[in-house]
């Protein structure tokens, strides 16, 4: 597949709030105490700011944390200016970059370190 062939999709955002919503309000079940969530995005939202506010208000309050990873969130001099990470920073335990495999493999260790989830 060729970056042409996404259309729409490519460039346009997603609707994070919009999906976070609905893992909040119909997986209540799966979302508890033992449940850290992470939320793996760019920021980069196109729904309603109120969507996203109210799930990871639902989320961090039912869960052990929330932890955004974003591929961005590595790069030098990196400023969480998005809309959708602005909304959450309130609400997140932590916001770590995950620019590619060394980031992913780096997680535990930060996540530790930083004490993000005591």
């Amino acid at each position: 597949m060729h970056l042409p062939d996404l259309g729409e999709a490519w460039g346009g955002g997603t609707r994070i709030g919009e999906n976070l919503l609905r893992l909040a309000r119909h997986e209540r079940e799966r979302v508890n105490r033992d449940t850290l969530v992470f939320i793996l995005s760019d920021g980069l939202d196109t729904g309603p700011v109120e969507d996203l506010e109210r799930a990871m208000r639902e989320l961090h309050h039912r869960s052990a944390g929330v932890v955004w990873l974003s591929p961005l969130a590595g790069m030098p001099g990196y400023q969480p200016v998005q809309r959708a990470v602005k909304a959450a920073l309130p609400y997140l335990d932590a916001l770590l970059p995950a620019g590619g495999m060394d980031d992913l493999h780096a997680l535990a260790g930060r996540l530790k370190r930083g004490g993000a989830l005591n």
